[in-house]
Parts: structure tokens; sequence; C-alpha cells
């Protein structure tokens, strides 16, 4: 098990102390400037490896039309419909195992809406 200082344990939990200068959340919720949306597209392509060695890209706003798709086309519309405001989000850990198992075969993958839907 790797040993920290007691630094890097607070760098890790807190992030990095501030640098001179740098404007913290206080100072835009004192001048009333609006939180900045999220880009789309950003975190939303995962690049990975094939078991040939071939780069694979998993566009996950693709993913999500092309399952909506799959949904409308076997006559699902109400399952298309709880794809349609979905935002994906995936932990760093999720985004690893997609990219190891590219390296084992895996290719493909469609969302599914929440279980209460299904049934």
């Amino acid at each position: 098990m790797p040993r920290f200082t007691p630094e890097q344990l607070i760098d890790e939990l807190y992030g990095p102390p501030p640098k001179e200068g740098q404007k913290s959340l206080e100072d835009f919720k004192k001048k009333q400037i609006p939180k900045p949306e999220k880009p789309k597209g950003l975190f939303s392509i995962i690049s990975a490896e094939t078991k040939e060695g071939k780069e694979i890209i998993f566009d996950l706003e693709k993913i999500k039309e092309e399952s909506r798709e799959m949904f409308n086309n076997f006559n699902l519309p109400e399952l298309a419909a709880s794809l349609e405001n979905v935002t994906i989000e995936l932990t760093k850990e999720q985004t690893d195992i997609i990219i190891q198992k590219a390296k084992e075969g895996f290719n493909k993958f469609y969302l599914m809406p929440p279980r209460e839907i299904q049934e």
C-alpha cells in the first residue's frame, strides 16, 4: 500500500492549495456570475484500444441516440423517450472498465432505461 505525506493526502482530498491570484467560488458568487454550463461533448468520448491493437471510439452521445433509435425500432417509444434527457456521467472507474473490456473484445453497448420504466 502506498504511503502518502499529509500534504499529499490533503491535496488528494481537497485539491491543491490555491495559488496567488486565483479566484475562489465565493468571488464569483459575490459578483453574481452564473455557473458555466458543462460543455456538451466534454468527457463524452472514450478512446480505447481493441485486442487487435486498433483504436475504438465510444461516443456516449451517439450511443444514447442509437439506443433511442433501437427502442423506437422495436416499437417501445416509452423506453426511447425515457433516454431523451439523460446525461451520461461515468466515473473514472467505469471509463477504465470500458477501456479494459475493449481490450478483451467489447466493442458496443446500449443504454437501458431505469428498471421501473422497463417493468
